[in-house]
C-alpha cells in the first residue's frame, strides 16, 4: 500500500487553506477512523489552482486542530486513486504538513483567502474567492 511507503508518487504542494471540511469519523470492522479534507488554492501564473487533500485517523484529528482558513501550508502529497461503482477517482492524501504562515492570530474573514503571493503578506485579497473570470475559456470542465 502506498500510504506505507510515502516515497513514491509523491509531490510538495505549497498553497493557502481556502476550505477545512469538518472531521468525519466512523466505525468499519470494529475500527474507529477519521478522515479531514482541505481545500488548497494555489497561485499558477492568472489561474488559481485548487487541490482537495485528505488525511485520516490521528494526523486528521491533529490536523483539525491545528491548522485554520487562510493559513499557508506546505504538504507532502501522495497521488494515488480510489475505486467506486467500477471508475477511478484521483485522490490526493496528505502525509506531512507545515504551517508556513498561520492566521490564527489575525482577524479571519472566512470569506476571503489569504493572498501568499503580495509582498505585503497581512493583505487579504477576494479574487482568490471568485475565479469565475479566470476560467472562462470555453473549456468545458
Amino acid at each position: 500500500m502506498q500510504e506505507n511507503n510515502p516515497t513514491k508518487n509523491t509531490f510538495k504542494l505549497e498553497g493557502v487553506v481556502q476550505r477545512i471540511s469538518p472531521l468525519e469519523s466512523g466505525n468499519k470492522n470494529g475500527k474507529e477512523w477519521h478522515k479531514l479534507e482541505i481545500l488548497i488554492a494555489q497561485q499558477n501564473g492568472n489561474y488559481i489552482n485548487k487541490f482537495l487533500l485528505t488525511t485520516w485517523n490521528d494526523k486528521a484529528k491533529s490536523v483539525s486542530e491545528k491548522i485554520c482558513i487562510n493559513d499557508i501550508l506546505s504538504v507532502n502529497v501522495i497521488v494515488g486513486s480510489r475505486e467506486y461503482n467500477d471508475k477511478y477517482y484521483p485522490q490526493l492524501t496528505f502525509y506531512n504538513y507545515e504551517i508556513l504562515l498561520s492566521n490564527k492570530n489575525t482577524n479571519n474573514n472566512d470569506d476571503a483567502v489569504f493572498d501568499p503571493y503580495t509582498t505585503n503578506n497581512t493583505d487579504i485579497v477576494s479574487e482568490f474567492t471568485n475565479t469565475e473570470d479566470v476560467y472562462d475559456d470555453d473549456v468545458p470542465f
